[in-house]
């Protein structure tokens, strides 16, 4: 693997130098981003100065409370194109998606984002396609949170994406945290620093949490850091009970913890457009009892 300072390409999409790592693997030149850059469906780029972007006003309507669907999924960079076909043919306009290893080009043409608000953080590029996880809702979200952490072994970054969407009827935000862990590491110690990360914003935030993703999950010892640190965060874990997501290695990779919601319904969905099947959650919000 050979490293290099790449220059600065015309335009703001990059700022300051980037990493160029020329991979086999990876099948190119890859360019990593000095600071996370947030690209969102409106054709708008952000850098944050403080790795969070707050709207000026809250979106609306909200999502209904009642009816929360959620589709989660690695869709494996999108390499065998019927991943489109099958997203559409698994959701609708309604439901939340969060999606890893997604890649947008400079101009994008998911059809099957139409109709909603999606925000996607470049954890590298690669020509001029970006990689790394995307959400997307019916509604604008009210805050949002692009962090990357480094592959200790795989230079390429991993990255996470925290977003905040308006709820109906005057209750708290809910917020969904799209996770990309860490894969390549020695030990468990940047594995967790990064999961802590992404859990400190649902820590922080008084409403109804979804944690959700590609965990990387691959031994017993990683799935102990998960459930020790989701259960500090009081997180459940959904039961996908007979369908459960597709074992990788003998190991599942692919969670949804949640918090202040109601599991109505949970299923893993086998396709052959990914390595990776789908999750589908319909939740709804816990509703408090009046005195």
């Amino acid at each position: 693997m050979l490293i290099r300072i790449a220059p600065m390409p015309a335009g703001a999409a990059l700022i300051g130098a980037s990493l160029c790592v020329l991979s086999a693997s990876l099948g190119g030149c890859v360019q990593v981003p000095e600071r996370s850059v947030l690209r969102s469906g409106d054709g708008s780029i952000s850098v944050p100065e403080d790795s969070c972007i707050v709207s000026a006003a809250a979106a609306s309507p909200g999502l209904d409370p009642a009816a929360l669907s959620l589709l989660s999924w690695n869709i494996k960079k999108g390499q065998d194109e019927t991943w489109r076909r099958d997203l559409k043919r698994l959701s609708d306009s309604r439901t939340l998606l969060a999606l890893q290893e997604a890649v947008v080009g400079p101009v994008d043409e998911v059809t099957a984002l139409a109709n909603r608000h999606w925000s996607h953080i470049e954890a590298f590029l690669q020509g001029n396609q970006a990689a790394g996880v995307l959400n997307a809702a019916p509604v604008k979200p009210i805050g949002e949170c692009p962090e990357r952490h480094a592959e200790p072994l795989a230079v390429v970054p991993k990255s996470f994406l925290a977003s905040h969407y308006p709820l109906a009827d005057g209750h708290d935000s809910l917020l969904v945290v799209n996770l990309h862990a860490i894969n390549f590491t020695l030990g468990s110690r940047a594995f967790e620093a990064q999961l802590a990360d992404a859990i400190s914003h649902i820590e922080s935030h008084r409403g109804p949490a979804i944690l959700t993703g590609d965990f990387n999950t691959w031994s017993n010892r990683r799935q102990l850091v998960v459930d020790r640190l989701t259960a500090s965060a009081q997180l459940d874990r959904v039961d996908f009970g007979d369908a459960q997501p597709r074992p990788i290695l003998g190991r599942v990779l692919d969670h949804v913890y949640y918090r202040g919601l109601v599991v109505n319904a949970a299923e893993a969905i086998p396709v052959s457009s990914s390595d990776h099947d789908p999750l589908r959650v319909e939740f709804s919000l816990v509703r408090e009892e009046k005195p």
